[in-house]
């Protein structure tokens, strides 16, 4: 916008985290998957 020559009536947006709740969800449901089968794997 500010190359087209407009500035915009409100303030820039902050970043966002890295990591939201869902994205924690599937990973700690990925490693879950993970451990449970090397544990079903070593026995």
């Amino acid at each position: 916008m500010l190359a087209a020559g407009v500035t915009p009536d409100y303030p820039r947006p902050e970043k966002p985290s890295r990591l939201t709740l869902p994205g924690w969800i599937c990973l700690a449901l990925l490693m879950g998957t993970f451990v449970l089968r090397w544990v079903h794997d070593a026995s």
